[in-house]
């Protein structure tokens, strides 16, 4: 089964990132930061790699449609990271924090806060974290 279909099957959030930066270790820390966070609020997620140079957010917004929850992640090369909801008429992220404020610790806020969003609980605070809200 691909991912496309395990998404249609499976009520998941999509964490997408581009293909081939797994030697990458900064990369790597965070995305496994950012699981971290969804597997603390017991929200199950899907990862996928993407072909193309695409931004965090383009990965977000793809999750958050194949997603049935409608929620997406997404990682790029830079290690920006950007969440997407899809839900009504949304042009922007609900977070996207640039490269430079990626750390281990905000991408576990940013998995935590993606997680509560599907269980309809309050973000943990991620106030002078450099998010756009």
């Amino acid at each position: 089964m691909n991912m496309e279909q395990e998404l249609e099957r499976r009520p998941v959030i999509s964490l997408l990132r581009p293909r081939g930066l797994d030697a990458d270790r900064k990369f790597s820390k965070l995305v496994s930061a950012i699981k971290a966070g969804m597997e603390e609020e017991s929200v199950p997620w899907l990862e996928g790699e993407e072909e193309g140079a695409l931004s965090a957010a383009e990965l977000a917004l793809r999750g958050a449609r194949q997603s049935r929850l409608g929620v997406g992640i997404g990682i790029d090369p830079a290690c920006s990271i950007a969440v997407y909801f899809n839900r009504g008429e949304n042009s922007e992220p609900l977070f996207l924090l640039s490269a430079d404020w990626a750390s281990e610790k905000v991408a576990r806020l940013v998995g935590t806060n993606a997680a509560r969003l599907v269980k309809k609980i309050p973000f943990k605070d991620l106030a002078g974290l450099g998010h756009k809200q």
